[in-house]
């Protein structure tokens, strides 16, 4: 990815994901996912974050290209998962000097998850703390459990940017910001940050007093425009409130009995006049609960029904019965055996010993490999 100019002070060195088929391995992203990290310049330089471990060389050209001979100070640390740590050795290697600045958590998490050189300096970070570069001046604010315990955000009061962590993040890539930011926001908003809706209402109340002209999340596009629409999108959706009003008719079954009585409920609501006495539709959803999307009830969707709820699916008879696992041999479910990251290639080894993993801690000791 070229550099990106986000302001005069501040670039974009962030990578796109375009061979990923299943974020976290198991949301369908079929734009990808972006990895967000910025470099923020003055008289001390600071970069944001780190990537996923397979986009690390990409980003680490990404942060030379923008440093043009320069050399960073600090490495912020907004959030410790995975597809945002995973160059922080490489990044210490090449840069010693450099300070990882991050919340007492994430600096207890890191070597869990990396063993850094000795001497690596750090800095720990608090709610309220501010980090002097120069012009810039970096607040940070305290998020825990959005989604993670360790996570800050850090507001930029010259340039008046929030960097938010996961937060306002989405399927898609960088650069991408069209009419579909709502649908992959929500989806990914509800598939990863959903349940903690009572920790985001706390981070939107503490930013209610705060200028912000842009917000940069670590996925997806950076937001400069009507950021009210976005924020008022997090506040509904962390709030449980519904964005429309209508009567929901959600079910999932086996044999397709259960849809059937679906239908006639949903027809049953029509014909007392819920749409005309109350002003709003009936709506019956057949979606799969982890991509949301819609499908009809099918023998395809039955038979599908009847596989264990596996990582990765593998059609998987009842226990009872007694049967070996099978190798699916066609359609959705075989596109669907990829790596623990989502990825098509060098998968293979890596499926089977979760997957026998998995079963083996269920008691299922029948599998054909």
């Amino acid at each position: 990815m070229n550099i990106l100019d986000f302001s005069e002070n501040i670039k974009f060195v962030g990578v796109d994901d375009r061979e990923i088929d299943l974020f976290e391995g198991q949301y369908k992203v079929p734009d990808g996912i972006s990895y967000n990290s910025f470099v923020i310049f003055d008289e001390k330089i600071a970069v944001t974050d780190s990537v996923d471990a397979h986009k690390v060389s990409e980003w680490l050209q990404n942060i030379e290209n923008a440093l043009q001979g320069k050399t960073p100070d600090y490495l912020i640390v907004h959030h410790l998962e995975p597809d945002h740590a995973g160059g922080f050795l490489e990044f210490i290697k090449k840069y010693p000097n450099a300070t990882i600045a991050a919340s007492a958590k994430a600096l207890a998490f890191i070597p869990q998850f990396v063993k850094l050189p000795e001497g690596t300096k750090t800095l720990t970070l608090k709610d309220g703390d501010t980090l002097s570069l120069g012009k810039h001046t970096l607040k940070f604010i305290a998020a825990p459990m959005v989604h993670w315990p360790e996570v800050l955000l850090s507001y930029d009061e010259s340039e008046m940017a929030l960097f938010s962590a996961d937060a306002f993040g989405t399927f898609g890539l960088s650069g991408k910001l069209g009419e579909d930011w709502v649908s992959e926001a929500r989806r990914y908003y509800i598939n990863i940050v959903g349940k903690y809706g009572m920790q985001v209402q706390n981070v939107l109340k503490k930013l209610a007093g705060i200028e912000v002209k842009t917000i940069c999340p670590l996925h997806g596009p950076v937001l400069t425009d009507n950021l009210s629409f976005y924020i008022g999108k997090y506040n509904t959706w962390s709030s449980y409130t519904p964005e429309t009003q209508g009567v929901f008719v959600a079910y999932a079954g086996v044999y397709g009995h259960t849809a059937e009585a679906a239908k006639k409920l949903a027809e049953s609501l029509r014909e007392k006049g819920v749409d005309d006495n109350y002003g709003f539709g009936t709506h019956v959803f057949f979606g799969d609960c982890r991509t949301g999307i819609p499908l009809q009830p099918s023998r395809r969707m039955r038979n599908n029904a009847r596989c264990r709820a596996l990582p990765r699916c593998r059609k998987v008879p009842h226990a009872h019965q007694g049967e070996k696992l099978l190798r699916p041999q066609s359609g959705h479910c075989r596109k669907r055996h990829l790596g623990t990251d989502g990825r098509k290639e060098n998968a293979r080894d890596s499926r089977h010993a979760q997957e026998r993993d998995i079963l083996r801690n269920d008691g299922l000791t029948q599998v054909r490999t």
